[in-house]
């Protein structure tokens, strides 16, 4: 699946997040201390954690964005189409959460995953049918934003239920 290329792009773009994981873990250290409970400090940093995997694993996908499609045959028009297509489905996506809520947070984590499992299909079901990979990054832009809403409703949700000030 690697092309002349592909070797040194993935081993830069593993490069760039240890990078990052190192800058996170310095700034980390680094910060002042501003909290005063251990059951805050668990909180905190379990759902930073959480919320940081949440994230490489994003990235990570992100960044095979390119290579996978590159590998299915398809021209860089296709490709970028399918990229905005996404961006815009992930933004549209996000405005229809903050204006209309779908369900409790287990719901929204549960459609999030399907959806993504829907998506990820429509690249191996799609063989030359563009509209079906289009719609399969409507389908990603959508799960998406489900998942970044239901990680901030749980964060909320948590916070509140363990009497945490709001000021923390």
């Amino acid at each position: 699946m690697l092309g002349g290329d592909g070797g040194s792009y993935y081993v830069a773009y593993a490069l760039l997040c240890a990078a990052l994981g190192v800058v996170h873990i310095k700034v980390k250290s680094t910060e002042g201390v501003t909290i005063t409970t251990k059951e805050f400090k668990i909180f905190q940093t379990s759902f930073l954690s959480a919320y940081s995997l949440m994230m490489l694993a994003e990235l990570l996908c992100l960044a095979s964005f390119y290579p996978t499609l590159v590998y299915l045959g398809l021209p860089l028009e296709k490709i970028t189409r399918l990229y905005v297509v996404t961006v815009v489905s992930t933004s549209v996506c996000s405005l229809l959460m903050e204006v209309v809520d779908v369900g409790a947070r287990k719901d929204k984590c549960v459609l999030s995953a399907v959806l993504y499992g829907i998506s990820m299909m429509s690249l191996f079901l799609s063989s030359g049918h563009f509209e079906l990979l289009l719609l399969g990054r409507v389908i990603y832009g959508a799960a998406s934003a489900l998942h970044h809403s239901a990680f901030e409703a749980y964060a909320v949700h948590e916070h509140s239920t363990l009497g945490f000030p709001d000021d923390w």
